[in-house]
């Protein structure tokens, strides 16, 4: 009954088991926030059903099993996507830049051998 609902929100909701399957009924559904829940069974196929899903979260649960592939190609071509992953190539591309150096500055003061 609620195919126009693009935003579910059920982060810290108590939710035990498995994901809902009903959710995947859901076909507008944009984002989609499962965090930090009591989730314990795999990723129903279901979830491939909306299309126009770009975010899903189901950190702090313990499901098993991998990504349905269809939901995983279209997390993929979501905007959201890839600008996170663009945004997360950059700032480990400047960790891993500072770390080099801090390691390259404290490899020049580490004394040589004793003789």
């Amino acid at each position: 009954m609620l195919t126009s609902l693009r935003v579910l929100n059920l982060e810290s909701n108590g939710l035990k088991e498995s994901i809902p399957k009903f959710l995947g009924n859901l076909v507008n559904l944009r984002r989609l926030n499962l965090k930090s829940n009591r989730l314990t069974e795999a990723i129903p196929l279901e979830l491939e059903k909306p299309a126009n899903l770009m975010l899903l979260d189901i950190g702090g649960n313990e499901l098993i099993g991998e990504l349905p592939r269809k939901l995983v190609k279209s997390l993929q071509q979501s905007q959201y996507y890839r600008d996170r992953g663009r945004r997360m190539r950059q700032t480990l591309d400047v960790e891993c830049n500072a770390w080099l150096d801090e390691y390259d500055e404290y490899d020049e003061e580490v004394p040589g051998p004793l003789e």
